[in-house]
Parts: structure tokens; sequence; C-alpha cells
């Protein structure tokens, strides 16, 4: 059958919050989520837009704590106000975009291809415009702006951070591919707002479910010992505030003590004995060892309570109002209690009746693995949903790839690296001997190994089966040699996939010819489409970019002349002789040999270099592949080169006194061979592009389409219209 071995994932990770210490709420949320990429496989490269005051005073220690958990870690910097309040009622969604960010994204997104891009908070969705559109696009939510300042309003509470509209709420999901809620009510009200795919994954700090402590049974003459956790924000400070009331009227005479951690102490006051304002404390396991219960007294909020998670995640007995234990299943009536005073008559209880207690602390544990369940299978959705919106390349070959000296190695090297560029792509390698080499870059490549056993084509359709699962197949490429790829196109070509049969095989250039003819040979041909195409013949050069034996030639002066062999017969041969016999001793003529009948030189790259860079290359041939090589070599050199073949007589030659002269013969080309400045001018190629960003433009378009609302009506250029597989338009393009 198959193996099919996975290739390196990579995730981008936006975020205006640090991962790096998870001692806020926000924090945490922001690395649990990337720790579980990173988990699944991904590369993380975390780009931090730094808003936070540690960030704003200058680089903090915890920044080597980023560099280290994470593949890459980049900081764009800030250039204007940092979050400035709103202009007009509500802010805009994107008033708080930084063109910072929009400047590298695109420098990043040119040089780098994401299978997951996830955007923290909805303000900085706009980054979704940047993406390329094979990119699975996340926005983590985080919390419903919409909604928020009526709510801080009703309670007196000081404006602050971001607040919005429904409507820009909705732009900013309606960017993304998929939505992530921190709860299901606030999922509910965001798929009320968008078609995009909602899911509700809660928080659970999966880092301290190994430190949960279990209390002990007896906790003699000591007081019950109540605490609580939390960040400096408003609805954090009048929550509490009014606790702290009704705990000195509740719980003064009472056998409990009450302890605040974090910076909203800073609000806060009390003069009762019992309470202690700790403000932040450095180590949150030496914290929750001394607590027994944990309290939520929330009567208001926005996203789901990381305090609770954290308490649950720690075994912690909890008391908790409805609305701060929303987005975890209560297991206890003290998990879900109607005001904050009931926390506090709650908490008085359970400092005099242990038994209440120890009951309270054992449904606290059960509400702790059900969240721990349902967000592990809230994670799992989410990764089946990247799956199903992935656009994947599947290039199936019997060549080896990543093979330094081999003309079709790197030639498919390269084209299995654009299309990884572009989409998800699996190279599937077809024969006991081939195999990726080592060091070939195709790292980020999913590689399938099929043994040519008979049944090779059955292989190849079980295994693209089992990529459709989970993803579209956009392109399929067929570079297999002999009767083989003739089978496999025979098999495949009904399956309504888009097929590129590689033209540089003569059996699949045959077949290709027979379907469409070509007004001259060219080297790719994209296959009948589900839109209904017929197919076009695209002409691409032999690879995008030199190998490395030609890199040198980038920076050395062209001497002399180097003849290439392309498939030449006895009458070229003959030419080639003449050339030679008229060379002057101080203009050298050297001649490599390509290819002959449908064999490659393995070390024809190393031969040429070894020639040194000529003022004309000249390919001598009928082999049209070699040609194409040639022409490359020339194109992304600078050097000129000339395609000669008896079949290609008279070529016209401008002399240097300005005449224009045919060349009806090798006899012809000899009298100029001691002037390649000459025959240099009868070189087309100086204005003929390599063809591969057609072929990438053309291949993007085949990924998801962008949403209807955000589709640009505008006139196309002529030289886009290729890329709307407009069948009459590609015929008159490519005729």
């Amino acid at each position: 059958m198959y193996r099919l071995h996975r290739g390196i994932r990579k995730a981008l990770i936006l975020s205006p919050t640090a991962s790096h210490p998870q001692d806020y709420g926000n924090r945490n949320r922001v690395y649990q989520t990337t720790a579980f990429l990173k988990r699944q496989g991904h590369e993380i490269h975390f780009v931090l837009y730094p808003v936070e005051p540690d960030w704003r005073k200058g680089v903090p220690a915890s920044a080597r704590a980023m560099r280290t958990e994470w593949d890459s870690f980049t900081v764009v910097p800030t250039t204007g106000a940092v979050q400035p309040p709103a202009v007009a009622e509500y802010h805009l969604i994107d008033e708080w975009w930084d063109p910072s960010i929009e400047a590298y994204l695109k420098w990043l997104f040119e040089h780098e291809f994401f299978d997951v891009f996830v955007v923290n908070y909805a303000f900085l969705s706009k980054a979704f415009e940047l993406a390329p559109k094979a990119t699975a696009k996340i926005l983590e939510t985080h919390d419903r702006f919409s909604g928020r300042k009526e709510l801080l309003t009703a309670l007196g509470a000081p404006l602050e951070a971001f607040y919005t509209t429904e409507d820009q709420e909705a732009t900013a999901l309606n960017r993304s591919d998929i939505v992530v809620a921190i709860k299901e009510s606030e999922a509910k009200f965001y798929q009320a707002l968008t078609t995009r795919h909602v899911i509700s994954v809660p928080f659970w700090p999966g880092e301290k479910e190994g430190k949960a402590r279990a209390e002990e049974s007896d906790r003699g003459d000591r007081k019950l010992r109540a605490g609580f956790v939390g960040a400096l924000n408003v609805v954090n400070v009048a929550n509490m505030s009014r606790f702290l009331e009704s705990f000195e009227k509740y719980c003064a005479s009472q056998p409990v003590t009450l302890d605040v951690a974090g910076e909203v102490c800073t609000q806060l006051s009390s003069k009762c004995a019992d309470i202690r304002l700790l403000g932040r404390v450095d180590d949150l396991d030496h914290f929750y060892d001394g607590i027994d219960v944990v309290v939520a007294p929330l009567m208001f909020s926005t996203g789901l309570k990381i305090k609770v998670a954290e308490a649950l995640a720690y075994g912690k007995a909890v008391v908790s109002t409805a609305n701060g234990f929303d987005g975890f299943e209560p297991r206890d009536e003290f998990h879900s209690l109607e005001s904050i005073d009931d926390v506090s008559r709650a908490l008085a209880r359970l400092a005099r009746d242990h038994a209440r207690f120890e009951r309270l602390r054992a449904n606290s544990v059960a509400a702790a693995a059900m969240a721990r369940r349902q967000s592990a299978g809230a994670y799992e959705d989410l990764m089946r949903s990247v799956g199903r919106l992935s656009c994947t390349t599947v290039l199936l070959t019997d060549t080896a790839l990543g093979v330094p000296d081999g003309v079709p190695a790197i030639r498919l090297t390269q084209w299995a690296e654009l299309c990884s560029q572009i989409t998800p792509t699996v190279v599937v390698l077809i024969g006991a001997d081939v195999a990726v080499s080592s060091g070939s870059g195709l790292d980020t490549v999913d590689v399938a190994e099929i043994h040519n056993d008979g049944n090779a084509v059955e292989s190849v359709l079980s295994l693209l089966g089992e990529i459709e699962q989970s993803s579209e197949i956009v392109q399929l490429v067929i570079s297999v040699s002999g009767r083989l790829g003739e089978e496999l196109w025979k098999a495949l070509r009904q399956s309504g996939r888009n097929i590129t049969l590689d033209n540089w095989h003569p059996a699949l250039a045959a077949l290709s010819s027979s379907e469409l003819p070509p007004p001259t040979f060219s080297d790719i041909w994209i296959g009948p489409s589900p839109a209904g195409d017929r197919g076009v013949h695209l002409s691409v050069s032999a690879f995008r970019r030199l190998p490395r034996q030609l890199q040198q030639w980038k920076t050395m002066a062209g001497k002399g002349t180097v003849v290439v062999r392309c498939g030449a017969e006895d009458h070229d041969e003959r030419g080639i002789e003449l050339l030679l016999s008229k060379a002057r001793p101080d203009h050298g003529v050297q001649v490599v040999s390509l290819s002959r009948s449908e064999d490659f030189s393995r070390r024809f790259f190393d031969d040429l270099a070894a020639c040194g860079r000529p003022e004309i290359l000249l390919a001598v041939g009928e082999d049209w592949r070699g040609h194409s090589v040639c022409r490359t070599v020339g194109l992304l050199t600078g050097t000129p080169c000339l395609v000669l073949a008896s079949s290609r007589f008279p070529v016209p030659v401008k002399r240097n006194d300005g005449r224009l002269v045919l060349c009806c013969s090798y006899a012809d080309i000899a009298r100029y061979i001691a002037s390649p400045n000459e025959l240099s001018r009868a070189s087309p190629q100086h204005h003929e592009g390599t063809g591969w960003m057609t072929y990438s433009r053309l291949l993007a378009r085949r990924t998801r389409q962008p949403a209807p609302e955000a589709a640009d009506s505008s006139p196309l250029p002529l030289n886009q219209i290729l890329l709307r597989g407009i069948p009459h338009a590609l015929a008159r393009l490519v005729g």
C-alpha cells in the first residue's frame, strides 16, 4: 500500500499580549492555544504587538522565556498611541490597528507559508486580510466587545479597553475562517453574527494538572482559608469591592479568612482583620497551597473566568456565582449562586460544616474533570475544522527529489517547494528506490511512499481518498514516466480534480497534446477542471532559481562560448564540429552534454559550472527540455542563450554595423563564433519570464475563494484574466 510521513506544519500567532509569564487570564489563554498547536507538531512563530504596561517600559525578562518556548519570537513595535479611547461613540473595529503590523506581515507572508494563522482579539482581525487564502485563519476572541459599553455604563464603571457594536464585531468575525469563543454562551452570540464556523473552546490550564493538592480532611481548629486572584480591570474592581463589603457583613464573626492576590488589590481597601490584600504574587503555587476554597463572586463579566479554571486545575473547592462559573458545568449548588451575598453566606457555612466543605471539594474535582474533557474535545474539533479548510496539492512522481546534480530532480524539488508555499503539499514517491534527500528544503512537505508492485494505481487512489477525508485537493500533479503515468491519468481524469500533466515525460506530453494540441511545446499542461475548462498549455521554465553549482555565474564576467548538446542528432553534431573548427584560440568554445533521448546527464550542472560563465550559451539539438534548461540558465544569470537546430534555420543575426543577416546553416553561424556579441542579439530570451509566477497565481486562485461580501467587482487587468478560469480567454491568451 503506502506510507504517509507528515512534514512540518507552521503556525503564526499574532497577539497584543505576551504568552509569558502566565500571570494574567489572557496570557494564560494565549499560552494554552499556542502550546496546543505546538503539541500538534506545528512550528510556532509568535508575533507580539506589545501593548501591556510591562512591555511599554522596556523588554521584560520574560521575553527570554518566549524566545526559548517558541520557534521564533518577533516584536512589532507600536508606532502610535497604544489603545486610545474611542474617537466616536464606539470603537471602529480597526481603530487600534497599527500600520507597522501590516508592513511586517506583508513581508512575512511573501517569504513564508503558514498552515495556521491565529489572531488574538477582534481588534487585530485586519491581519487576516494580509494572509493567503490557503492559510487557515483562526480568530481567538477572548472577550465579547459589543455590548461591553452598555454593561459598564449600567454599573457606573469607567469605560476602558475596547468596546464596539455588533456590526463592527461581525466584520472581524467574517475576516476569519474559524471563530474561537471561550465559552458556549459567547459562541452562540457569535454564531448569530456570522456564517463562519464558531467553536467554543473552554480554557483549561493543562500544565497545572500535576500541581493539584489534596487537602487534609482534618483542618483542626484553624480557620477556613478563602482566596481570589484577579488582574486590574474595572470588572474585577467593581465585583470585588461589593464582595469585600459582603464578606465583612456575613463572615466577620465566622472562622474564615480571605486572601486577595493580583493587581486588582491596588484599587481595593478593607479594615477587616480577616481580609489580606496581597497584591501581585510571584508564585501562584505557593498562593494556592495556602487556600482551601477559591471564590468567584462575579455578577457581571465577559469571557470565561480563567481564575475559576485555575482553581479547578489546582484541585480547589470553588464557591461562585452563576456568572463566575459560566462556561463550566456546575456540579454543586455552590457553583452557581444567585448573588454575591450568597457567596459570603456559603463561606460562612463551609467554615462551620466540614462535611459540606468536603462534598464541595469532591464536586469541584468532578467539575474539573469535565472541564478538562470539554477543553480537550473542543481543541480536537478545532483541528478537524482546520483540516477541512486546508486545500492540498498532491504531486505524484517517480523521480527522487533533492538530488543536487539531477536536472529533473532539481526541477521537481523546486516545483514541490513552490506548491508548499501556497498550499499544504503531499509528494507521493512511486518506486522502491525513490526518496526525498535530506537537506532538500522540503521539510514542510508531507511525503508518501508507494512501491510500484503492480498495484500502484490502487494505492494512489486509496491515498488520495485518505487525504480528501480532511482536505480538498486543489491540484494534482502527475509527473510519472512510462506506462504508469498513462495509467494514472486514465484512472484520475474523470475524478473532477484539477490535474497537471508534466510534459517533460514524453508519454504525458503525447496525452496532453492529443487532448488540446498546443501551438508550440509547453512544459506543463493543466487538465480539465470541475468548472468545465478543457485545459490549457502553460509554459514555464525548467526551474525557478539557479542550482547551487551555477550561483557563482551571477558575479562572473562572460568569456567565450559554451555549446550544450540537447539531444543533438548527426547533422547537429557535424554543426558542433564545424563551430569548434572555426573558433579562435583567444575565444574558447566548450561543449557539454545535457541529454540524449529521455535520459539526462546527472552531472550536467557540475560540467557546466566548470566551463565558467560564457559570453553566449548555444543550445544545440531538438530536445525542447534541454532548450528550456539552457534558456533558464541564461535568464537567471543574464547570459544570452541561442537555440540552434537544423529545423530552426534560418536564424536572424544583427551585425555590429546594424545590418540584419539570416544564418541559414551552421556554416553561417560559424562565421560569427568569434563575435558572440553579434550572436547574442539573436537570443530572444531577455524579455521572457520563467512562467512560475503565473503558475503560482493559478494555483492560489484554486484555493478557497474570499467571502462574497469581500469580493472585488472591479475590472480585471488583461494579465489576470487567465486566473479567472474563463475557457475562451485562456485559449486566446495561450494561442
